[in-house]
């Protein structure tokens, strides 16, 4: 069967986030992906170069995925104070989720060597993407605040999330 290169692309993706979210990433083998993906090695190899190529596409698939999800959720709830306790309720939905397994930045981060700085580049600026995401909500819905003090309401909630 005939699959084009981003469908396949997109398979191996969706196969080792599964795996790295529900396992963790050390516990994920190359060849549990490959398996569970239904693909040859030398197909994997054309689309990731290594498994932390992998791991960079994860944590940027699950990064997008939940600044989307919380942008929207965000976007529905009346200016001011509801959107900022928006942060934290959608935190909330995300705890009951079937299978939730942790924060995937986090665990993936707590896992990955110091010396590996590309992952871990990468899952700091998730993080620095979703403070600023916040900083910015805070700015627009507490226009009477400095910038001081959006920044400090932003990172509270930020460590509350």
């Amino acid at each position: 069967m005939f699959m084009s290169k981003d469908l396949t692309r997109a398979r191996i993706l969706k196969t080792a986030s599964e795996l790295f979210y529900k396992q963790g990433y050390n516990l994920t083998g190359i060849n549990e992906i490959i398996e569970r993906s239904g693909i040859a090695k030398a197909t994997l190899y054309s689309h990731f170069k290594s498994k932390d190529d992998i791991c960079l596409a994860y944590i940027e698939l699950k990064d997008q995925e939940l600044m989307t999800a919380l942008a929207a959720y965000c976007e529905k709830k009346p200016k001011g104070n509801p959107q900022l306790i928006a942060v934290l309720q959608f935190v909330k939905l995300l705890f009951k989720q079937e299978g939730f397994n942790g924060c995937w930045c986090f665990r993936t981060m707590a896992e990955v060597p110091k010396a590996n700085v590309k992952l871990h580049n990468k899952i700091r600026a998730s993080k620095t993407g979703l403070l600023n995401y916040i900083e910015n909500l805070v700015s627009e819905n507490k226009t009477e605040l400095s910038k001081k003090q959006t920044t400090d309401l932003a990172r509270k909630i930020y460590l509350l999330y």
